[in-house]
């Protein structure tokens, strides 16, 4: 594995966790974020905010490759109806005979997949995710998301000192990143500040098989509880 060139993004989910016509909202250094995925299969980053009245853009649908805010039915995408990636406004339900404003927009962040998880820039300038030497996009599999009430770094720190049984530490393609070595394959955890006091681990591994994903569920849970107990009062 190596790291990237260019300045680091963030994981915000398992790529699984999106599915085609699907949103969510998240946050990206304590800025709100939707990630929503087209018919198209691409999936996509905006500012969690309608550029009309503010709504979160999280809360409306995805219709073929276009989001559409709940609030009043704006909806957003690629002017020429390619993927929806510059948040154009392509149509004002109230006024069907006018060409929305430019400035409509939705603002876009850069949005990537790597290493079976959705990577998002913190800023228009954070476009490479993590590369993983030699792997393709099939290669890891979903093992869990967990959420720890705890800052990223004491996360990270709990994760780094618990190694799921029978693995060691490996060479990780980034910071932020842990990697473990096993019989049964690499273990990836990316980790996501949510820039609230919490943060999110997103795991994958290389190995396909049911049981030792299950069980690398299990080490999950148990590493963020722990954690939980210890910085709670």
């Amino acid at each position: 594995m190596r790291v990237h060139d260019g300045r680091e993004m963030v994981p915000v989910s398992l790529s699984g966790g999106v599915e085609p016509g699907a949103r969510t909202g998240t946050s990206v250094n304590g800025q709100p974020v939707v990630v929503w995925r087209g018919q198209d299969g691409t999936a996509r980053a905006w500012e969690d905010r309608c550029p009309h009245r503010g709504m979160r853009l999280s809360f409306g649908f995805v219709r073929e490759n276009s989001l559409t805010c709940i609030y009043h039915g704006w909806s957003f995408g690629q002017a020429d109806g390619g993927p929806g990636t510059d948040g154009r406004c392509l149509a004002v339900p109230a006024h069907p005979g006018t060409a929305p404003p430019a400035k409509a927009a939705a603002v876009a962040r850069p949005a990537a997949e790597a290493l079976g998880m959705i990577w998002v820039g913190a800023g228009p300038g954070d476009t490479q995710p993590p590369q993983d030497a030699g792997r393709g996009p099939d290669a890891v599999h979903p093992v869990r998301s967990v959420t720890a009430p705890a800052p990223a770094a004491a996360l990270h720190a709990a994760l780094a000192a618990t190694p799921p049984p029978g693995t060691e530490p490996a060479e990780a393609p980034a910071a932020g990143v842990i990697a473990f070595q096993g019989p049964a394959g690499l273990v990836i955890a990316a980790i996501q500040d949510r820039g609230d006091g919490t943060s999110t681990a997103h795991i994958v591994s290389t190995e396909a098989a049911a049981a030792p994903r299950k069980a690398l569920c299990l080490w999950a849970a148990l590493v963020r509880d722990h954690l939980a107990a210890v910085v709670l009062p």
